[in-house]
């Protein structure tokens, strides 16, 4: 008897994780991941996706999904009363032949996606186009990955990314390990996002030249409270300027709570650990993330 009621209970925990297709129609989760499925094997997926109305969670990454155009999986997953609201296609060399899906997907009144991973995508400027204008007309999306996309560079930011960010209601952006410097910072912090991670790129190239007008209206960021700038080379000069900064102008980054600058070229000389220790002292709600070079 005991084992009778232990039954159903592990098959509504299979139903909500995903991985089999034994959960049926109350399948929440199901993660497809590393599985060497292709172009038609992702086509194959759209007659099982219909008849999953209860997916929450959809994850194809590390895929070889290079070609696919993707426009039945958009409109299955745009399908009304969807709710899926987190989908994973990082890393599965997603170029700009699914451009079309992905901004009918995210344009599309039905879409309820709160959660989008890119990471690792082919897409070019064209292909990034249209991920930003559908961008642009969605307000359900809160947070959107595109590491690892070198096609995201300053231009690219500053002239499609950042308009659609100032109409949607995107709260959470990634772009670790792209292509970006230090003057694609104003716009990104006048987004309005709440979290920005821009680990891995060229950052130091011109920050000292940004810090030099604190005043400047992209530092007011007012919802910005976690902020990532590891991995950017960034040295001591830099970085010691930077917690001046922010030590002294309560205006500046207020709502920041989380900064992260591991993994740069900080040396840990006797200037940067002075504007370390009076940051952390007028500034005591601010978390400083960091260590130093090796």
């Amino acid at each position: 008897q005991q084992q009778q009621q232990q039954q159903p209970q592990k098959q509504e925990e299979l139903g909500r994780e995903g991985g089999s297709a034994a959960g049926g129609p109350g399948l929440a989760r199901l993660y497809v991941r590393e599985c060497q499925v292709g172009p038609q094997g992702a086509e194959a997926l759209v007659g099982a996706l219909r008849a999953l109305p209860q997916l929450t969670h959809l994850s194809l990454a590390n895929n070889a999904l290079d070609g696919f155009e993707g426009q039945a999986l958009a409109a299955a997953l745009c399908r009304p009363h969807s709710r899926l609201v987190e989908l994973d296609l990082s890393h599965c060399s997603l170029d700009d032949r699914c451009g079309a899906a992905l901004q009918s997907l995210l344009a599309s009144p039905c879409c309820p996606l709160r959660v989008l991973d890119l990471s690792g995508s082919r897409l070019t400027q064209a292909g990034l186009a249209a991920l930003c204008s559908g961008l642009a007309a969605n307000t359900c999306l809160r947070s959107l990955l595109l590491h690892d996309s070198s096609a995201l560079d300053d231009a690219t930011v500053d002239q499609l990314l950042c308009p659609a960010l100032q109409t949607s209601g995107l709260q959470e952006l990634e772009l670790a390990r792209c292509a970006l410097t230090a003057r694609a910072l104003p716009g990104l912090l006048s987004a309005g996002l709440s979290r920005l991670v821009v680990f891995g790129n060229h950052v130091a190239s011109g920050l000292a030249v940004l810090l030099q007008d604190p005043s400047a209206a992209h530092w007011a960021a007012p919802f910005l409270r976690d902020l990532d700038l590891g991995g950017n080379q960034i040295a001591d000069r830099e970085a010691a300027l930077l917690m001046t900064l922010l030590g002294s102008k309560a205006d500046m980054l207020p709502a920041l709570r989380t900064l992260s600058i591991g993994g740069n070229a900080i040396s840990d000389d006797a200037v940067w650990r002075q504007a370390w220790a009076d940051a952390r002292t007028n500034r005591p709600e601010l978390d400083i993330l960091w260590h130093v070079k090796q």
